[in-house]
Parts: structure tokens; sequence; C-alpha cells
């Protein structure tokens, strides 16, 4: 079997790197899916499965005698223009999507292809979808509707050297303060949401401390702040972006989540 040595790993990083496959950018997507079809999955292995749901693309092929199902998605976050250009900075690959998850998937990719090439048909279903990112629910959508199934499936989303057979809840939720707004020059006048925010966020962060990497606990992380229009302006409310993660043993659904992280507001 051929082996791709690190030029052509490289290369192809660079490829699959430079699609800007981010929320709200279908054509992008698209033309990300198609070029992993056309690098890497032969036309002559097996019906490869293109469709989209709730404006992402995805692209399954399965296989005869499924013994398992590899799977990844090809989105990623925002970033600036110059991160979609793979930069090389001795042994390190700095881009959108080198870590998560376009490097990851891509050493199982080449392998599937040379497998290909050497006349083998590995017995493993690929599926690629697109919305990751933003909670997307193609992978249940293909389960319920039957469209995808499989005795075992394995993604290689992580930077961890091992398996993790279990993942968290999570719920993405807001956090909204409200009070009366006003011009910045007279604070007296109004009644500061901001502040009552951030006594808000201090509790959560008493209550539900960060942690370590190994410690099987709920998080509570604040993301996206949101509040005035203006410099000199106070909002009548902000918001906070809030990003819950649980384990089942902690709560049993995503409503549990939320009522634990109620419960200590103030």
């Amino acid at each position: 079997m051929r082996k791709c040595n690190k030029d052509e790993l490289l290369n192809l990083l660079q490829s699959f790197t430079s699609f800007v496959s981010i929320e709200n950018e279908p054509i992008q997507k698209k033309e990300c899916l198609d070029w992993v079809e056309t690098a890497f999955l032969s036309s002559q292995v097996g019906d490869i499965q293109r469709g989209e749901f709730e404006g992402s693309p995805w692209l399954y092929l399965p296989a005869d005698n499924c013994k398992l199902l590899v799977f990844s998605h090809a989105d990623v976050v925002p970033a600036p223009d110059a991160m979609f250009d793979l930069q090389i900075e001795g042994d390190n690959a700095k881009g959108r999507g080198a870590s998560d998850m376009k490097g990851n998937i891509l050493p199982f990719l080449i392998a599937y292809r040379d497998a290909l090439h050497a006349g083998f048909l590995p017995p493993v279903s690929i599926l690629i979808t697109t919305d990751e990112e933003i909670a997307g629910n193609t992978i249940p959508h293909l389960l319920d509707t039957g469209v995808v199934s499989a005795p075992a499936a394995f993604t290689p989303d992580s930077n961890d050297i091992g398996i993790v057979c279990e993942h968290k809840g999570v719920v993405w939720s807001e956090l909204i303060a409200h009070g009366k707004g006003g011009h910045g020059a007279y604070p007296w006048d109004t009644e500061n949401p901001t502040w009552l925010l951030a006594r808000a966020l201090l509790k959560i962060q008493e209550a539900f401390p960060a942690g370590e990497h190994d410690d099987w606990q709920i998080t509570v992380a604040p993301t996206m702040l949101k509040g005035s229009g203006a410099r000199n302006q106070v909002g009548d409310t902000v918001t906070c972006g809030l990003d819950i993660r649980f384990p089942p043993e902690v709560c049993s659904s995503s409503k549990e989540a939320i009522a634990k992280v109620s419960a200590i507001l103030p």
C-alpha cells in the first residue's frame, strides 16, 4: 500500500482548511464536501449519498456489511480570512480546522483512499456533516429517518490521545438581566443591568467551577456578551451566552441542567 508523505499531507490539509465552511455559508460547505468526495472516495466503491438538512449539506457513504461508522464534521467556527490559509511553523500547522476537525479526520480519509487504490474495500461507512459547530440536528435526523445505521461508531473529534465512550449533554442558553437604561454620564438615573449580570456570573463561577480536564462534572462557561449599542449608553437589557455541559449522572435532561443553574441566580 502506498504511503502518504509529509508534503502530500500538508498540501491536502491546506486544501481542506481553505474552505470557509462556517455557519450561513452553504455553498462553501457543499464545495468542501465535493472536494472530499473527489479527493478520497472512489465512485466505484458504492453509492455516495448527498443531501442537506436545515440548510447544512451532508455526505454519507454506506458500506456493505458495515462493521464501523466513522463520522466527522467539516464545518468550523468563524475566523479572520487569514486563518483559512494554512501556516506552517516548524512542526506545527495552524489554521481554522487544522485540529477541529478537518485535520483530525484527514489521516483516516487518506488511509481509506489508499486502501481503495490497493484493491481493499474496508467494511467502514463514512458520514460527514456540516452543522456540528451550531449544534445541528443532521445526525439525529439521519438516524431517526433510517438513512444511517451502524453497529458501532467512532469520531476523532478530540485532541486527546485516548478513547472517549461518553459525552456530556450540552445546553446553549442565554442569561438576561433587565434594568433601566440611560446616558452613561448620569448613572444615578439608571438601574444598570450590567451589575446584576456581573453578580449572577460570579455566583455561577462559585457554584460551577471550571475544574480540571478529568473532572466529570457540570460546567457553565460564559461566552457571548451583548449590551447597549453605544459606549455612552446604559442599556435596559444585557445578555450573556452560557455553554452548559452536564454528565447524565448529574442531570437527566437539558431542562434539569437549566434548572440547576437558575436555582443559584440572584
